[in-house]
């Protein structure tokens, strides 16, 4: 889980072009509640995990 975590953190900062500490804390908690209950769902009717689902659909939020 620790990798998922600094993976997607990592990604998601580098995308965000201005990101304060307030903001930056913020996304590191998200990230810290929802990955370990995505991990644990069940995929999703296309195949996919609903964590990789959820990180594309944030990833694209990020680059807006």
């Amino acid at each position: 889980m620790v990798i998922e975590l600094v993976g997607a953190f990592n990604d998601l900062t580098d995308r965000m072009k201005v990101l304060s500490t307030s903001s930056s804390g913020l996304l590191f908690k998200s990230l810290k509640l929802s990955i370990p209950v995505l991990q644990s769902s069940p995929l999703t009717p296309d195949g996919r995990s609903p964590l990789s689902k959820a990180l594309s659909i944030a990833m694209l939020l990020a680059d807006l």
